[in-house]
């Protein structure tokens, strides 16, 4: 069969068009960003960035395990005119769109477009707080009350998106060697809040550090191979190998093809695959999302789908089947809650519901976003049952649920989570 040049170069230009749209959505979307700046900073404007759970009467259904929708936005604000981007998850998935409107004294009232929903919000000041509360109503005669309050970003960013290089680094030490993985969205700097509070406590007296940096958007298996030679090269056996989410199934995949370990302990690794490697579909509104990444532009992450063939085949690899006695895994969860509170505005006060978060320190809207969307109890990124393995051989003594309600990225900080910290300085006694 003949294909004209024009036909393929239409295909090929389509091909390219997805490509950088896709790498602009994730740069932006990742970050958490809109690309809006804050041009007034009143005491009574409402110009900033918010987050916004649901409230409610006393007596209404609140809902139970996760608040029915969470909203994020960001408004910025010209004398009386408001303009911005509102953002909405729930359990049918992700929508965003422009918002305008104005504020009068310290209302506001602004309308925000989605694909085919319009929606409509009246916002007052909570008295003495940097909170207000929205009431919205939609043209499908949905309605409801939001409680918006600032929302912070997270400092602790990947310093690049792209890793194109790998590389296996000695960071210091003497005795056990130790390797250490980062995941995905990330390089080898993750971990260096962690090293260094390792090192402060004596932990590199006993250990030789090593970090393994590697590209997370290429193949696990190919990661997996990488790590097997480098580990060669240096002349590393039978190392303890620590590893945050995907690294974990990069740390699995050397086991699978021939390398060694004397112990594997993994933080929030998806063992058992993780639907945010699915939810990209929902996000940008294509069904065949994971399918293009994984041809195209993001095979890593497709591997790190339930259904993928990468996590069949490594659940009946021999080499990591007779290995996982010696596998430690780790999970958190993310929590929220409904509470009664007392909102007062305009000196007139009511007791309401409200969902609150466990923590106050949820900053990532990526998280939030796809702890909503992710089925279950979850971190974040990874199902909590997959990250403990559940289901297979790993022993349930190596099984570990952390306290604390910590997200995905919080796992490998050493100011949240004390738990790893010193579950890692008591390595090998």
């Amino acid at each position: 069969m003949k294909v004209s040049r024009n036909s393929h170069n239409q295909k090929k230009g389509k091909h390219y068009f997805l490509i950088n749209f896709s790498i602009v959505f994730l740069l932006l979307f990742l970050s958490g960003c809109f690309i809006l700046v804050d041009i007034t900073d009143s005491p009574y404007g409402y110009a900033g960035r918010w987050q916004g759970l649901p409230l409610f009467e006393p007596g209404e259904d609140y809902g139970k395990d996760k608040p029915s929708q969470i909203f994020f936005v960001h408004i910025n604000q010209i004398g009386e005119k408001i303009f911005g981007v509102l953002s909405r998850v729930d359990s049918y998935g992700f929508s965003e769109g422009p918002i305008s409107g104005e504020q009068k004294d310290k209302n506001i009232t602004f309308t925000a477009k989605f694909h085919s929903e319009k929606l409509t919000f009246e916002g007052l000041w909570v008295d003495d707080q940097r909170a207000w509360v929205g009431k919205w109503s939609n043209d499908l005669g949905q309605k409801g009350q939001v409680l918006f309050e600032v929302h912070k970003s997270n400092a602790d960013q990947s310093k690049g998106f792209w890793t194109m290089k790998n590389h296996l680094t000695m960071k210091g030490g003497v005795g056990k060697p130790v390797v250490f993985i980062h995941g995905m969205n990330s390089d080898g700097s993750r971990w260096n809040k962690l090293l260094n509070e390792l090192e402060k406590r004596g932990f590199y007296d006993n250990h030789q550090v090593w970090v393994f940096q590697y590209n997370w958007t290429e193949l696990i298996a190919v990661n997996g191979l990488d790590l097997y030679k480098k580990m060669n090269e240096n002349g590393i056996e039978n190392p303890i190998i620590i590893a945050h989410s995907m690294g974990g199934l990069v740390a699995r995949s050397y086991i699978a093809q021939g390398g060694t370990v004397d112990k594997l302990i993994t933080f929030g690794t998806p063992h058992l695959g993780t639907p945010l490697a699915d939810l990209g579909a929902k996000l940008l509104g294509s069904d065949n999302f994971s399918t293009w990444i994984q041809e195209s532009l993001m095979p890593g992450v497709a591997d790190m789908k339930e259904t993928s063939s990468f996590i069949t085949d490594l659940s009946s690899n021999q080499n990591d089947i007779e290995n996982r006695k010696k596998y430690i895994v780790f999970a958190s969860i993310i929590d929220s809650q409904p509470i009664h509170t007392t909102i007062c505005q305009n000196d007139n006060c009511q007791s309401k519901v409200v969902w609150k978060w466990q923590r106050n320190d949820y900053f990532d809207n990526l998280t939030l976003i796809c702890y909503r969307m992710i089925p279950g109890e979850n971190d974040g990124y990874v199902p909590k049952d997959s990250a403990l393995f559940k289901g297979n051989t790993v022993l349930s003594k190596n099984q570990y649920f952390l306290n604390g309600f910590l997200d995905h990225s919080q796992l490998v900080d050493p100011e949240k989570s004390t738990e790893i910290v010193s579950f890692l300085m008591n390595l090998g006694q």
